[in-house]
């Protein structure tokens, strides 16, 4: 409304003019709107009275001001479409303003502007590609490639973890830490190079022969922006890739990447080195194609890959995966809060056994409800499942959203699920015949300091009998843990506090109930409760 009364204000005091004001007898030059007015009457969009007078002084209704728009209006359109004088983008948006404030008015006037909402969109279209092309030119801007080519990062964790309840004696403390160290060198204008070293212990504190170190580069890799003629840009080495939902790549992989855009439009190309069963490299090649809405957007990927022969008996050929991952996230309603996550994985494995084609072709399928309400408070409801010909998870991981990254559907069930970090024909820790249903709910206060999260999730077999047409699959135990029967219930109570905005403590406590799963024995099978503490930091 502000906007719109200075826009009024404006235009009432400095558009509404004679055809020269040279004619009013009644504005002298010296006046401190003369130049003004002198400027827009040129463009026609008022005449004066009869006698040749400005009547500056004299009160408008809202009905006269009105008509004045509505003659503003006109002449808007006679000049766009006639005289081939577009007007400017800061005229168009305060005519804009203006006409949407005495809409009512207008339209019992019957005064239509399509026109002006057509040069508002293809302004406001030329706005959005300037801003884009304003903020590359402020990075590039902002870049002194003669000082700071150099810059340095990282972030520590310290986890600690005390398994109350498990079945495993003897086996329930541990202590582990991590430093990721990141280093960032500006080569030229378009060209970055990125290196991380991690320096990680498992296990600290327990006697000799327990504790698990390592010392790598996990992250390395190469960024030439304005590749290909400018079009895009090109990463090689080993960098965080992610897709859609995060079930089916979520993690590190080593690519060649290519990401390009056109309009609300970007497309990502991906030709990923996997080593497939520790054997060579198999390329996993991948396209993804994502599109903004008003309120929604969708996406689209596609994975193939081949597959190597197996090394033992029974000796399988001519392997290979294809995967199809679409979906859309968005809003529901603003006023209430609500907005949809929804997605679906097709994957289809091929190989061949003794010389007969085998195949196994399934889908994942996830749905989710969120709820942000004014009140700091927030929920969700979630169901996942996939069918017992479901094999697609290539790489996940699921620990991101405590280091600033996205929620995924496996964060609270991959522990007691092997891990869910992925697997390929044939490898483990997969989510096939099995469902989650899931209910949270969170609150954060207005200080930033506190996080309080409670999530439930039920996790059960779809089918007692499935059948495969894989040859040697055991549909006597097929779901995501093995287990003759699966239906457990994962209770999580988490708070998390921050000190700074880069040092968070985390405690939680996570409670499987497993009083209904039956091993591959049919022995019953213990429920498990965790005790953790976390300090994260970044720099």
């Amino acid at each position: 409304m502000r906007r719109v009364l200075l826009s009024l204000c404006f235009l009432f005091l400095c558009v509404v003019t004679a055809q020269s004001s040279q004619y009013y007898k009644d504005l002298p030059r010296a006046h401190w709107a003369y130049e003004t007015v002198e400027r827009l009457s040129e463009k026609g969009f008022l005449s004066g009275t009869a006698d040749k007078k400005f009547n500056g002084d004299t009160l408008v209704t809202r009905y006269g001001m009105a008509q004045i728009v509505a003659n503003i209006l006109s002449r808007t359109e006679y000049i766009s479409n006639v005289e081939k004088q577009p007007l400017t983008q800061d005229e168009l948006i305060d005519i804009e303003e203006l006409a949407a404030e005495f809409a009512d008015e207008l339209t019992l006037m019957c005064v239509k502007y399509d026109g002006l909402k057509a040069d508002l969109a293809e302004i406001k279209g030329d706005l959005s590609a300037a801003k884009k092309d304003l903020n590359r030119i402020k990075q590039i801007a902002g870049n002194d490639f003669r000082k700071d080519k150099f810059s340095f990062g990282g972030d520590f964790r310290l986890r600690h973890t005390d398994a109350v309840k498990t079945a495993n004696a003897g086996d329930n403390v541990h202590t582990n830490a991590y430093l990721r160290l990141k280093f960032n060198a500006q080569v030229d204008e378009n060209t970055t190079a990125h290196v991380r070293w991690t320096a990680y212990d498992y296990n600290y504190g327990l006697p000799a022969g327990s504790l698990v170190s390592a010392n790598r580069v996990d992250n390395a890799y190469l960024e030439f922006r304005e590749a290909l003629r400018g079009r895009g840009t090109l990463r090689l080495g080993r960098k965080y890739t992610s897709c859609g939902h995060y079930m089916v790549l979520h993690g590190y992989a080593d690519a060649v990447t290519y990401e390009t855009n056109n309009g609300d439009t970007d497309i990502v190309m991906n030709a990923i080195f996997d080593r497939a069963e520790n054997r060579d490299f198999y390329q996993i090649w991948n396209l993804n194609v994502s599109k903004e809405f008003d309120k929604s957007s969708g996406y689209l990927g596609i994975y193939t890959r081949s597959l190597p022969n197996t090394s033992v008996v029974p000796i399988y050929t001519d392997r290979g995966m294809d995967i199809i991952e679409a979906g859309s996230r968005g809003t529901i309603s603003e006023k209430k809060g609500l907005s949809y996550d929804i997605a679906v994985v097709y994957a289809s494995n091929d190989r061949k056994n003794a010389g007969k084609k085998e195949n196994i072709a399934g889908y994942m399928k996830h749905a989710a409800i969120n709820w942000a309400g004014n009140n700091n408070f927030g929920a969700k409801i979630a169901y996942t499942d996939a069918d017992d010909e479901f094999d697609g998870i290539i790489t996940l991981d699921n620990e991101t959203r405590y280091l600033g990254g996205p929620e995924t559907p496996f964060e609270d069930i991959a522990f007691f699920l092997g891990g869910m970090t992925g697997g390929v024909a044939g490898g483990n820790q997969k989510f096939y015949n099995t469902s989650d249903l899931k209910f949270q709910l969170d609150y954060a206060p207005n200080t930033g300091k506190h996080y309080f999260r409670v999530a439930f999730d039920k996790v059960k077999e779809l089918k007692d009998n499935v059948s495969n047409d894989f040859a040697g699959v055991n549909v006597n135990n097929l779901n995501a843990l093995g287990y003759n029967k699966l239906e457990m219930d994962i209770s999580i109570f988490e708070y998390r506090y921050s000190f700074t905005d880069n040092t968070k403590l985390r405690f939680g406590y996570t409670m499987a109930d497993k009083g209904d799963c039956l091993d591959s024995t049919n022995s019953k099978v213990s429920d498990e409760n965790l005790l953790w503490t976390e300090l994260i930091s970044t720099f």
